[in-house]
């Protein structure tokens, strides 16, 4: 839980920055199709209004995404659930984003590059379980050949490629969760490692109490206040160390 909690946080930080950047493209996108398609008239007899929905949708989801990150920033780990499940509900949008845009793009005479930029930003720059991944990787590329196959606008080689692409970024997204672990298993330690040898050096081992390091460091607290001191000499005492 620890751990999952961890990837959690580190996925807050990218997926903090993918929401933005993908906002904006959605307002260019926004832009062009209606400059290419109302002003400049290009291609008629296509109709761009899906495509223009299909962007303000993720412009409005990708903006939702970040508000809550940044709302949920400094306590993220009390809300761990409630952002884990925001972020895997934003990285399904954009799959289904990337495969709803390509098919538009393919059928029209375009590629598949939008689904292409999706699954890379969802299966290799987001830190997702290896065994998620490949599934749900598999299944958008299975569905995507499916919806573009009964068209036949789909060139075998093409899907050949990006086929080849999914291996190669599945087999870096499995190491980088894995060495994301790691890393992070190694620094949970550390911080437990610092945790107690900051206690031994601040903290009496025998009865518990701050010792005059601990004094030190916190005398900036006591400067300039009046103080009463305590010195208790208990006859005797040599046993209890002894």
């Amino acid at each position: 839980p620890e751990l999952g909690a961890s990837l959690t946080i580190q996925n807050m930080y990218i997926i903090r920055i993918i929401s933005i950047v993908t906002a904006i493209i959605q307002v260019f996108s926004l832009a062009w199709s209606y400059i290419y398609f109302e002003i400049m008239k290009k291609k008629p007899g296509f109709d761009a209004r899906p495509d223009q929905i299909a962007y303000i949708i993720m412009m409005i989801v990708s903006l939702f995404t970040f508000y809550m990150i940044m709302k949920h920033k400094k306590d993220g780990k009390k809300h761990i659930h409630l952002i884990g499940a925001i972020i895997s509900i934003y990285l399904e949008a954009m799959v289904v984003y990337g495969i709803f845009i390509s098919v538009r793009d393919v059928i029209n005479g375009g590629n598949a590059y939008v689904f292409i930029a999706a699954i890379i930003v969802v299966y290799d720059i987001a830190i997702m379980n290896p065994a998620l991944s490949i599934s749900t990787s598999m299944a958008s590329y299975a569905i995507l050949i499916m919806c573009i196959g009964t068209t036949g606008k789909m060139y075998v080689f093409d899907s050949v490629n990006m086929f080849y692409l999914l291996i190669y970024l599945n087999i870096i997204s499995v190491f980088r969760y894995y060495a994301m672990c790691r890393l992070l298993v190694m620094q949970s330690e550390l911080d437990k490692t610092n945790k107690i040898l900051e206690n031994i050096s601040f903290v009496d081992e025998l009865s518990h109490t701050k010792n005059r390091n601990a004094l030190r460091q916190d005398w900036q607290d006591f400067y300039g206040r009046t103080l009463c001191v305590a010195i208790i000499d208990i006859d005797g005492f040599k046993k209890f160390n002894d």
